[in-house]
């Protein structure tokens, strides 16, 4: 997420606006970092410590338009280009970038008239010391898209490198599809196998002045359920969730006008005080009970329409 803020000039800090360059250098980048501290605690705290190690990545899922071969093959693009950038030379038993973003950024490169891909090369080396060093897959996710083949109009992105344009899903809440979770858990769990997956965000947000948050808790209630879904149905092992976010937060280059928390925050009130919305309630009564009530489960849709 904070990769955005060097690609483009809006949303994100420092705005840099290295479209279709930044993502690439700061995944090598962020990669390598994060490979050496997981080392680096393998070496001189594990033992002792006993944790685990992890990274978090943000993906939504990509639903193909249509049933075409074409649709199907631009969904799996853009999971590549979106998750699998940073999961596959982690996660994944060959290690490196995913060999279709290495193919496709070389090729529109070169078309470019570039010298060199815009994708920085992985070495041998690099490979081994990132591969393998996480203990469990992280993953935000707050929304699901459809998708189809074609082009965007910005070059060079890495939404033109994958080739793919994206639009809503009618008949939705905007972010609500909690069946697209569900698919992308499956999706996570079979592309890295023998990863446990922590659910680290996934929220809804509101306008500012909202307590009764209904929109909030049919959110939470159906994201849960497609969880618990994927977890008893199809063998996901999914070992935790968190709900984005606790208090109402700043958000990027938003402030504080998208309201994500559980807790309405008074930002002009110099205590800040805090006031539980309604969604408090509904989430707390699963946590305690570790449970989704068995109405919500069954009225929840979290299987896409046939």
């Amino acid at each position: 997420m904070f990769c955005n803020g060097y690609s483009s000039t809006t949303g994100f800090a420092p705005g840099a606006n290295a479209s279709g360059i930044a993502h690439y250098l700061m995944a090598q980048t962020v990669l390598l970092a994060h490979a050496r501290v997981y080392r680096l605690y393998d070496q001189h705290f594990r033992l002792k410590q006993r944790g685990r190690v992890g990274i978090t990545l943000d993906g939504a899922w990509y639903e193909p338009l249509t049933n075409s071969k074409e649709d199907a093959d631009a969904s799996e693009r853009q999971l590549q280009f979106e998750v699998g950038l940073w999961a596959n030379p982690i996660f994944s038993s060959q290690g490196n970038f995913p060999k279709v973003v290495r193919q496709r950024v070389a090729a529109n490169s070169k078309q470019e008239g570039r010298a060199k891909s815009r994708l920085p090369t992985l070495s041998p080396s690099e490979i081994h010391l990132i591969k393998g060093t996480a203990d469990f897959f992280g993953l935000n996710h707050y929304f699901s898209s459809f998708i189809t083949s074609g082009s965007s109009r910005q070059e060079p992105s890495k939404l033109h490198d994958a080739g793919v344009v994206t639009s809503t899903i009618p008949g939705y809440w905007i972010t609500d599809v909690p069946w697209g979770l569900r698919k992308l858990l499956n999706r996570v769990r079979d592309s890295y196998p023998g990863y446990p997956i922590f659910v680290t965000e996934n929220g809804w947000v509101d306008p500012p002045g909202i307590l009764n948050d209904t929109g909030r808790i049919h959110y939470l209630r159906g994201y849960v359920s497609a969880i618990l879904r994927a977890i008893n149905e199809d063998g996901v092992p999914t070992i935790g969730y968190t709900s984005w976010s606790l208090i109402d937060n700043l958000e990027w280059m938003d402030w504080y006008t998208m309201k994500f928390g559980l807790y309405s925050v008074d930002y002009d009130d110099p205590e800040r005080p805090r006031t539980p919305k309604a969604s408090v309630a509904v989430l707390a009564d699963i946590y305690k009970n570790k449970a989704v009530p068995w109405k919500d489960f069954e009225n929840a849709n979290t299987t896409p329409p046939s």
